[in-house]
């Protein structure tokens, strides 16, 4: 494959992950916040709401990577079965409840199904396994932790190509809360539906973790995807002994990570310390929390290993990506230097960063990034006790929106908006869509499927005023829908709407 056929097919695969960045005629320039839901139960009921509350994302995210970057089926389901013994039971428990859950919104046969969960999970990998020369763009991601006096801070910028020549791209991720029904921790993750890996998360114990791309990866091979150790350790872990254990202990027993490399920050919130994992198919370099001033210890990457590690060969260092990882990198340790006080403004200042930028405007090269062909998509920072995000690039989205989304990880779901669609006898009507979109509320348009009980429910809202529009599945093709109504709701900030909604036929 061709290097400008990866960048071209990369460019529109990322406008499925996280959160895009729309341009719009009308409306706001940025998305305001992610669709929060709440999920309970096995791993294999957790995997198949997935699917029933957000078909169309894995849909579509599945077919872009089939159809965009040549991911067939077929060698998704040997990628699968030539790693199956390393993946954890309850993860193939996820993926197999993904996929009934997609058959049965769709109608699709469960071997269709299961291809097309299989394609969207180990996409990402099939692709590097066949990817012939370096992608030459600037996509990645820039990471740290630091603990001080003010406590212990977790910061990442998630970069990926802008979607500015897709104006119907919505918001794509969310933010799940998992609380599994087998014992284990319930935490908190950020991500696209439809993946069972782990990127962004923070569990119950306070432990913490963000996945940046390393390179290069050196004697790849098939392997676990690095996300799925990553929800292992968010599902198990108490301390960040435990959760780098489990990384070690899969390399020592002879398991191999899949082809993209990993640079991994773990922060352990209770015991104040801190990690960083870098991760080839067959090898790690453990770094734990140095002393950055006195008082102040901190762990950052970007996107390339150390050198004593996996170095970049001289070519390597010629690309674009690999430019943008060296120069941030730089620039980070330049501002982590710079910071009087270690506490949340001093992670904005270092996330907003765009002051090297041609024009004081971001590059690929600043902290904050926007060009043509990188962009930040999502901000997180997390706390002991807080989560804190923002959608697209943050140099944009806080000037917009004046302040940044916060949740609290004791009480991560704020009901705002929930109901029952009901049709003829009153009867529930499952696989309906729903989509919430602010009138008085600036840049909220969510978009979730009502399950077998025809429930639906909207969490963690500013107070205003919102349209619902209810849709349901065209009989003849199950993945086109008919629009049945539009109800305007309010919500005050504090209690719950419950909004009865009746169509009068589902033909």
């Amino acid at each position: 494959m061709k290097k400008n056929s990866f960048g071209k097919a990369l460019f529109i695969l990322t406008t499925y992950l996280f959160i895009s960045i729309p341009a719009f005629a009308q409306g706001p320039p940025i998305w305001r916040q992610e669709r929060v839901i709440e999920l309970r139960g096995s791993w294999y009921n957790i995997g198949k709401q997935v699917s029933q509350y957000f078909p169309e994302d894995i849909y579509g995210g599945a077919a872009l990577f089939s159809q965009a970057m040549g991911v067939p089926a077929d060698e998704a389901r040997e990628y699968y079965n030539q790693v199956e013994s390393m993946i954890p039971a309850d993860i193939k428990e996820e993926l197999t409840g993904m996929a009934e859950g997609l058959a049965d919104y769709y109608s699709f046969t469960p071997d269709y199904a299961w291809g097309l969960i299989l394609v969207w999970n180990f996409g990402f990998d099939i692709f590097t396994k066949h990817q012939l020369e370096p992608v030459d763009q600037a996509g990645a991601c820039t990471a740290f932790c630091f603990n001080s006096e003010a406590g212990m801070f977790l910061g990442h910028n998630t970069d990926n190509y802008p979607s500015a020549k897709y104006p119907t791209a919505e918001d794509y991720g969310v933010v799940y809360n998992f609380i599994p029904a087998n014992g284990d921790q319930s935490f908190l993750h950020f991500f696209a539906p439809g993946f069972a890996g782990v990127v962004l998360a923070i569990n119950e114990s306070g432990i913490g973790v963000t996945f940046n791309v390393g390179r290069p990866n050196k004697d790849y091979t098939f392997g676990l995807p690095v996300t799925y150790m990553i929800r292992k350790a968010m599902a198990k872990s108490r301390t960040l002994d435990e959760a780098v254990g489990y990384f070690q202990d899969f390399q020592e027993q002879g398991g191999h990570y899949a082809h993209q490399g990993a640079n991994i920050l773990i922060a352990d919130f209770k015991n104040k310390s801190m990690a960083r994992l870098q991760i080839t198919s067959g090898d790690m370099k453990i770094s734990y929390g140095q002393e950055l001033k006195p008082g102040v210890t901190y762990v950052a990457c970007t996107n390339h290993f150390d050198d004593d590690f996996s170095p970049l060969s001289e070519t390597d260092k010629q690309s674009a990506s690999n430019i943008s990882s060296m120069s941030r990198y730089q620039k980070l340790m330049e501002l982590l230097q710079q910071q009087t006080t270690y506490d949340l403004n001093a992670c904005w200042a270092i996330l907003t960063d765009h002051s090297n930028g041609l024009d004081g405007l971001p590059d690929n090269n600043t902290i904050c990034r926007k060009t043509p062909f990188t962009a930040t998509t999502i901000t997180n920072i997390f706390t002991a006790d807080k989560a804190y995000y923002t959608l697209g690039v943050p140099c944009d989205y806080l000037p917009y929106y004046g302040d940044y989304q916060t949740i609290d990880i004791k009480n991560i779901i704020k009901p705002a908006i929930a109901g029952t669609v009901r049709g003829m006898f009153l009867l529930p009507v499952a696989k309906a869509k729903v989509t919430l979109e602010g009138v008085s509320v600036d840049g909220i348009k969510h978009t979730i499927c009502t399950r077998w009980n025809g429930k639906f429910a909207f969490n963690n809202l500013p107070a205003g005023d919102y349209n619902i529009t209810i849709a349901t599945q065209d009989k003849s093709d199950p993945t086109k829908f008919i629009t049945r109504g539009i109800k305007k709701v309010t919500y005050d900030g504090v209690r719950k709407v419950r909004v009865p909604y009746f169509i009068n036929s589902t033909k």
